[in-house]
This record gives C-alpha cells, sequence and structure tokens, in this order.
C-alpha cells in the first residue's frame, strides 16, 4: 500500500491482480486496474500523477492517477517482481524480485537504463535508495545486504544478516524498511533450530537494527509472537509498527526504534498483512481482506534533516524523555489538515440608480463573517471581507486566493447581492456595487466563478450564493425593475458544491435562507458538519416561510469529484 504525498490518495495491491485507488477526501473508491497477477507493490508518485504496480506476471505497470488508464507496460522482466524502491528526484525505479538482479528504469517513461547484479546469490526482497540517490541498499534471500553506487552500478560492500540469538539457528528474512534518515537499516526475521531429541523445532520472531554506513549490527529485539508479515517505521524515524496478533487477540504493536519496547499496543479486528503510514504520519492503513484506514495523532511528519535531542544523543537518535503521546482511531470525514479561507461578499449599495439598492445583504454577510470566525476554524487573517466592493475588487480577491489557497486547504465563497440571469445570451450574471443597468462591462459573469473555482487548488470549495443558482448561472435577486424569470435544472457533474436560495424565481431582499443558514450554524453542536447535511437541515425550514426551493448541488465543470465541504467547530 502506498498514500499520495498530500494524503489525498491510497493504493493498495490485491492478491487477486487488482490495484485499488481510492480518493480519502471524497471518501470513495476511484480506480479498480487490472494488473493482471498478484501485486506485490504499488507506488504513487509525490504529484499524485501516476499509480506504479508490480507483480507475479513480471509485469511493472505505470497508470494515470486520474483516468486510470494505462500509460507504460514494462516487460523486460524475467521474473515475479517484489519490490519498487523510487530514486529522490523520482526519475529512478529500483524493481526487484525472485531474480537475483535489480533493474533500474527510467520514470515515467519506463525505459530500463540499466541492472545491478552480482550482489546477491537468491529473490531480493527489499532495497532502498539513500538521501541523495547516489547508493542503494538491498536485502535479499541469502541473508546478505548489499551496497550499492548507482553511478558505477557496483557492488561497493556487503554485509551477512546473520543476527542469531539462538546457537546455530538458521535465519530466515522476512522484511526491512530503512528509516527515513536513512541511517537505519530495520530487518524482521525468523530464528530456527532444531529442539533438543529432534523431534521438534524451536521458532523465534525477531527484527534487527542495522547502521546504514557501518553495515553493523545494533540491536536485536526479541519478544514478537508471530512470523512478521507486515512491517512499517514511523515518518519520524522513533517506532516500528508490527502486527502481533495471536489466535485470541489481534493487536497492533508500536514499538520503540531504539530500545524494541512495547510503547503502544492497540487491539484491532484483523490480522493484517500489509502496513502503511502516510508521509505526515498522520493516517495509517492496515490491509488483509479488507483496508481499513486509521487517523493518528502525536507522531511527526518525515525525517528531513537529522536533529538531536539530548546531550549525548546521535544525529536522529531522542533520548528517553521523548516517550509517544500519539492516539489511533477510526477516521472522521473532517481531519483535515489545511486552512479554512473564507471569501464574504455583500452588496447593498448600487452606484447606477437603475438598480434597486438592497437593505439585508451587508448585515447578512457581517453576521456570518462573526459565525465562522467565533464558532468555527477560519481564523479572521484568511476571511476577506468585501463590503459593497467593485468588480475589480472582486477579481483582486479571488486572483490573491488562486495564489495562497493550497491543496489543503478549505475555501467558502459567500456572496449576497443582485444576480442577473440574461435569456438571451444564457449567461448569468453577479452585480458588483459599480455595474451598470445597460452595460455588462462591470457585471461579473459566472462562468468567470466557476473558472475561479477550478483554478482555486483548494481541498474543498463550497459556494453559498443569496442569489438564484441553475447549472452554471446565478439568477435574478429583482436587481431591475422588470426581471426575467424561467426555470433551469442544476447540473450534476464532478465539480465544486454550490448552495443557494432558490431556483430561478426572484429572492426577497431579506432571506428566509440565509435566516435559517445562519440559525443552522450557530446553533451546531457538532465538531464536523458536512454542507450537505447543514443544507437538509434547513431546507424544511425555507421552503414553509418562503415561495423559494432552495438548491444544493455541484458546480459545473470545477472539479467536483465527490467531496464535501465540512465546517470545524473550534474547542
Amino acid at each position: 500500500m502506498h498514500f499520495s504525498a498530500d494524503n489525498r490518495f491510497l493504493a493498495c495491491g490485491t492478491e487477486k491482480g487488482s490495484v485499488l485507488v481510492w480518493d480519502l477526501g471524497a471518501r470513495r473508491q476511484l480506480h479498480e486496474l487490472d494488473h493482471g497477477s498478484r501485486v506485490n507493490a504499488v507506488y504513487i508518485d509525490s504529484k499524485s500523477r501516476y499509480v506504479v504496480s508490480a507483480g507475479d506476471n513480471k509485469m511493472l505497470l505505470i497508470w494515470d492517477l486520474y483516468t486510470g488508464e494505462k500509460f507504460k507496460e514494462v516487460s523486460l522482466f524475467k521474473a515475479k517482481l517484489n519490490h519498487i524502491a523510487v530514486s529522490p528526484d523520482e526519475k529512478i525505479l529500483a524493481v526487484s524480485g525472485s531474480k537475483k538482479e535489480i533493474y533500474l528504469v527510467q520514470f515515467p517513461e519506463g525505459t530500463v537504463s540499466g541492472m545491478l547484479r552480482n550482489g546477491h546469490e537468491k529473490e531480493v526482497i527489499f532495497s532502498s535508495f539513500n538521501q541523495v540517490g547516489d547508493q542503494l541498499v538491498s536485502v535479499g534471500l541469502d541473508n546478505q545486504m548489499v551496497f550499492w553506487d548507482t553511478g558505477s552500478k557496483m557492488a561497493v560492500r556487503k554485509s551477512e544478516l546473520t543476527p542469531r540469538t539462538i546457537n546455530e539457528s538458521g535465519i530466515t528474512i522476512q522484511k526491512a524498511e530503512v528509516t527515513p534518515d536513512f541511517r537505519k537499516i530495520l530487518i524482521a526475521y525468523q530464528e530456527t533450530r532444531l529442539a533438543k531429541g529432534g523431534k521438534s523445532m524451536i521458532f523465534k520472531y525477531n527484527t534487527a537494527l542495522y547502521d546504514w554506513r557501518t553495515g553493523m549490527l545494533e540491536n536485536i529485539f526479541e519478544d514478537h509472537v508471530k512470523k512478521i508479515e507486515s512491517l512499517s517505521v514511523t515518518p519520524d524515524g522513533k517506532y516500528y509498527i508490527v502486527d502481533n496478533s495471536t489466535l485470541s487477540l489481534k493487536k497492533l504493536n508500536f514499538r520503540d526504534l531504539r530500545t524494541g519496547e512495547v510503547v503502544k499496543s492497540e487491539q484491532i479486528g484483523q490480522e493484517v498483512t500489509a502496513i502503511s503510514v502516510s508521509g505526515q504520519g498522520d493516517w495509517m492503513a492496515l490491509a488483509e481482506d479488507e483496508v481499513k484506514v486509521y487517523k493518528l495523532s502525536g507522531l511527526g511528519a518525515a525525517v528531513t534533516a537529522p536533529a538531536t535531542s539530548g546531550p549525548d544523543a546521535e544525529p536522529g537518535e531522542t533520548t528517553s524523555a521523548d516517550q509517544p503521546g500519539f492516539g489511533f482511531t477510526s477516521p472522521s470525514p473532517a481531519d483535515f489538515t489545511g486552512k479554512y479561507y473564507a471569501l464574504i461578499i455583500g452588496i447593498n449599495e448600487y452606484d447606477d440608480p437603475m438598480i434597486n439598492d438592497l437593505v439585508a445583504p451587508l448585515t447578512d454577510a457581517t453576521n456570518l463573517y462573526g459565525i465562522l470566525s467565533k464558532s468555527y476554524t477560519f481564523n479572521s487573517d484568511d476571511i476577506l471581507f468585501l463590503k459593497n466592493p467593485k468588480r475589480a475588487e472582486i477579481i483582486d480577491a479571488l486572483d490573491y486566493l488562486e495564489r495562497e489557497v493550497t491543496t489543503d486547504d478549505n475555501l467558502l465563497i459567500f456572496y449576497a447581492g443582485h444576480g442577473h440571469w440574461d435569456e438571451t445570451t444564457n449567461k448569468g450574471y453577479w452585480l458588483p456595487s459599480d455595474a451598470q443597468h445597460e452595460s455588462t462591462a462591470n457585471w461579473f459573469r459566472n462562468s468567470s466563478l466557476t473558472g475561479y473555482m477550478a483554478s482555486i487548488n483548494s481541498k474543498h470549495t463550497l459556494l453559498i450564493a443569496d442569489a438564484c443558482f441553475s447549472g452554471s448561472i446565478f439568477q435574478t435577486r429583482a436587481a431591475f425593475p422588470k426581471s426575467t424569470r424561467a426555470v433551469e435544472r442544476l447540473y450534476n457533474m464532478n465539480s465544486r458544491k454550490a448552495m443557494t436560495s432558490g431556483t430561478l424565481k426572484e429572492v426577497p431582499d431579506e432571506s428566509v435562507f440565509l435566516k435559517y443558514l445562519m440559525e443552522r450554524l450557530d446553533e451546531n453542536q457538532e465538531n464536523y458538519l458536512p454542507s450537505e447535511q447543514l443544507f437538509y437541515s434547513l431546507k424544511p425550514a425555507v421552503l414553509n416561510n418562503s415561495e423559494n426551493v432552495p438548491q444544493f448541488g455541484e458546480v459545473k465543470n470545477a472539479g467536483d469529484e465527490g467531496g464535501d465541504f465540512i465546517f470545524v467547530r473550534r474547542k
């Protein structure tokens, strides 16, 4: 299994030959890709463009993450593939399997650029580049750990893996992982010996810690109760995670990477065959018959530079004071790590006397500002409040959000003011304060708004408009004495969400929709409130107290992928 760098996607290979790709933000399966055989390794590149899979059918496949289409097929390998290691610049994949060689594959082109030979005598189960990519370490079933120069493609050093705790025992390597600072290599292995009398076998399941620089054994951690089929090092480099289940009790152990001590043991509902922790240390996926994703807290992000903790600690190590305070819980759909931005627009006054002034929008906008900044996780510095803005001011604000908002962030856009639908051109508009009755030059077209909602790189964007919306347009709020009325359906496409006060009917100046919207937000006691749940909690009251029918749906062609905007209450 592998998380994408931004925690948005998770890929998992299956024994049945599929690669399952989930969109965790939208909480849905995105693709089921057909690899064609048991899948032993998967990878998502750091920009979330590609998924890579390798399996028993000797194939390395590169997929387009968004379309699910096969991008490249590499079929030059002579045996099943076990593992994929990726260079720091993501230009080279080191692909290993049941043969002794390690293939170097250019990524994403899929061209084999060389092989690492004459290092192992048996199957290679693991490899990893170092921090700069000029070295690679590999671990094989020949109980050898080989260090390679990736430039010359030569083996420069070997270490025999014989971490015995029983005299004359046999060693079988099972799993291997490298710490995020590339200083340590963790080996999981089985130790066996014939018992006295020769009628039974002694089995021990241990992990051993080796130094990358010297290849020397540093420590052996015993007392694992079963064969170690799954192993993961946390991104902060402090702990490793193993399944320590028995027949009667299924549990996961978090062990101190320096001492091997069990620092946390969590009961789980299944034995696991794969463990993956996200690069930020905040999500963990466990797999056997099904994949479960858990929320972690108290674990740091991936190590990016050595750090010293305590006067005698080596770089990258921690002292005994650094004991874990992490939590282990099922995920909530509202576990967002980014900021909450808001653009609030309220327009009462219009320069052109032919456009009716309004009374309520600025009051409504001010009330919403107060509720968001006081009760929800919107910091006042991240709220843009435009009072009676001109067209240029609206564009400047959207341009700013386009620059500032990241893929981890969430954005709410609120508009209260006049809107207009032109039946002749089938175009909808917002009317800024400098709009003119006889000219659309200063009107703000809804297609421009849709374009901004697509280009602002947020995780979730919610538009709340106290005007009329249908498909890709807003409709009139009686801006002119003679306004048009028509009925258009709300489009359901993969795009951003919109919540509006009416269909294509005129919306009263003092909005019943906003009255109940503010009440529901203010009275809400839930920690996490999806916008869809918010909408359906207020819709009956609006229907019972006005002639308009509020609408909720996706904004056409703006990038919706099935998720929802979550209001998170302050704690």
